[in-house]
């Protein structure tokens, strides 16, 4: 069974009460240009706003070598997870060394978008977007994007986008102190 969004039609969001915290998502897109220009991306669903997911990737994913890898793992929960979360409890259980909760499974590899407008393109519900730009020398820079879409009337395709820069609000969040990862 794959826990990749859903590709098209309508939706419910469920907020659900576990261990007394009210959980919903930012949906988000984590991507890496690669050579050719092209972007290798993943579905990230909870905290994907520049103050959660941005503050995240600034600060625990700065080498293209980390990027690649937190990409390759797949679709995720979240990119720094300290947590996990029992099913049979409904609890969430603290961990040591904060990882991935990646979804596994074939469904859920990185996908290959040929140009920067496929990849504003990909349809899962997506509020913000994330493309680390290598230099070539194993470093780079995150530029982030709030992502705004017009859907058709029937929410089955979006017919365009728009994508407003906004890696300043992680970069301010990180400068006033107030990181919570």
């Amino acid at each position: 069974m794959s826990h990749s969004p859903f590709t098209g039609g309508f939706f419910i969001v469920i907020i659900d009460s576990v261990n007394k915290h009210q959980f919903m998502s930012t949906r988000s897109r984590i991507g890496i240009e690669l050579e050719d220009g092209s972007i290798k991306s993943v579905y990230h669903h909870f905290d994907g706003y520049p103050e959660g997911l941005g503050v995240k990737l600034l600060t625990h994913y700065t080498t293209e070598e980390s990027v690649n890898k937190l990409i390759d793992g797949g679709n995720m929960s979240n990119c720094w997870s300290d947590s996990q979360f029992n099913v049979e409890t409904g609890e969430f259980t603290p961990i040591a060394d904060p990882k991935p909760a990646y979804y596994g499974g074939e469904d859920e590899k990185p996908v290959i978008s040929k140009k920067r407008k496929d990849f504003f393109m990909i349809d899962c519900w997506q509020e913000y977007s994330y493309i680390f730009v290598p230099n070539g020398r194993g470093q780079g820079f995150w530029a982030m994007y709030e992502v705004n879409h017009q859907y058709d009337e029937n929410y089955d395709q979006i017919l365009s986008y728009e994508a407003i820069p906004c890696t300043r609000r992680a970069l301010d969040q990180i400068e006033k102190g107030e990181v919570l990862v």
